[in-house]
């Protein structure tokens, strides 16, 4: 190819389990990854394209791992239900816009109906139970569940950091905070609130890992709202595809319990653009989720390739693991340890 988007045949390939051949033009390398799914040759090179057909006849253990890996590939960024939750993004962004335009008794009535739901769920929350932070970044948490010398994991920072500098304030303690995103890293090192520190690493299922990390595209290109900020090790996010990736290095629930001295945590903060899947589901598994006083989870369904059915599972699964489900606020969902009383 000497100018492409990304060809059919090769995601047809994909999904047939066969190796790959091709050049890295146009937009192939969101489809292939060099060496995993496929082998990529400069555009023209005949004896380099020879050489590529050559090795896989040569080495069909080879191919057939490589086809294997390419279809585990193609379903998780071309899947239906990827592709749906892509085209939803869309078209919700253009409703959205849409909606934004609207004006008259017809529009104020539709804000008045969500400001008031929204305050009777607020209403009907327990006692102990405060909102910190900003509109943007801020999270409900009881209170009375909090310890003497408090510790809170905050993973996914962005450009907000009150929501933390308002836990340090009324309780004191100790705040990690966990986000590999240049940007974010950049604001939240510059507005640190004393008592919190910030590791530029990407919470996952494991510690020491070097995944890429897929960065968000343009900001002029993403749908109303998106801050530009959050980046994802999901490479199904919507925000992500087509933006730069860098390498990134991970950390786990475990290791920052280790590093911090910590039996257990009042607080896990999981904003983590479409990772929570697994990092939840491997903490309900290993049982870790014991070690968690308060959970926070922002999920991120139809924004990536997870869907509304996993995420119920997920909330299902933490229920399950001894966990109360308190209050949901769009997508943010605030759990507390049952056993606390």
């Amino acid at each position: 190819y000497a100018n492409e988007g990304v060809p059919q045949a090769i995601v047809q390939a994909m999904l047939c389990e066969l190796p790959v051949v091709t050049t890295p033009v146009g937009s192939i390398l969101e489809a292939v990854t060099d060496q995993e799914t496929a082998l990529l040759v400069a555009p023209r090179d005949v004896g380099g394209l020879a050489a590529a057909i050559r090795r896989l006849l040569d080495d069909p253990a080879l191919a057939q791992r490589m086809g294997r890996a390419a279809r585990a590939q193609a379903e998780r960024r071309f899947g239906r239900d990827t592709m749906i939750a892509r085209m939803e993004v869309v078209f919700r962004g253009v409703v959205d816009r849409h909606r934004a335009r609207r004006t008259g008794i017809g529009a104020r009535w539709e804000r008045l109906r969500r400001s008031f739901l929204r305050r009777w769920k607020e209403w009907r929350l327990p006692r102990a139970y405060t909102r910190l932070g900003t509109k943007y970044g801020g999270w409900w948490i009881d209170c009375g569940a909090i310890g003497a010398d408090p510790l809170m994991i905050d993973c996914g920072l962005g450009r907000d950091v009150s929501f933390p500098a308002a836990f340090l304030a009324q309780f004191g303690g100790r705040v990690i905070g966990i986000d590999p995103s240049p940007d974010s890293l950049a604001y939240c090192r510059a507005h640190t609130p004393a008592g919190m520190e910030v590791w530029g690493r990407a919470f996952w299922i494991r510690a020491g890992e070097t995944p890429p990390f897929f960065l968000p595209r343009s900001k002029e290109t993403l749908p109303p709202g998106a801050d530009g900020v959050s980046g994802s090790l999901v490479q199904s996010h919507a925000y992500v595809e087509g933006g730069p990736r860098l390498e990134v290095t991970t950390t786990s629930f475990d290791e920052v319990l280790a590093r911090a001295g910590r039996g257990e945590c009042d607080v896990l903060k999981l904003d983590i653009e479409g990772a929570e899947y697994e990092v939840l589901d491997d903490l309900c598994a290993r049982g870790l989720l014991g070690k968690v006083r308060q959970l926070l989870v922002e999920f991120h369904h139809r924004a990536t390739h997870h869907t509304l059915a996993e995420t119920e599972a997920v909330v299902a699964r933490i229920e399950k693991s001894g966990f109360h489900l308190v209050h949901v606020e769009g997508r943010n969902h605030v759990f507390r340890r049952e056993d606390l009383g």
